[in-house]
């Protein structure tokens, strides 16, 4: 039984804009995924920044820095 031409071009638009979304999904998911990353490595850079400020700071007591400005 023949498909008239018109309904399959309506198929192949429906398949494509369901392949479409996936993608779409897909790489939202994808780019959250690494968004949330980013922010942990940034609390975890930001920890150890505070502690070596911290650490810094009584180095400094004696006259002696780790950074020459």
């Amino acid at each position: 039984m023949a498909v008239p031409r018109r309904s399959r071009q309506r198929e192949e638009a429906v398949v494509a804009a369901i392949l479409l979304l996936l993608l779409i999904a897909i790489l939202f998911g994808v780019g959250f995924a690494a968004v949330k990353f980013l922010i942990w490595l940034a609390v975890a850079l930001f920890i150890l920044w505070i502690i070596g400020w911290v650490i810094g700071s009584g180095a400094s007591a004696g006259g002696r820095r780790w950074y020459y400005w």
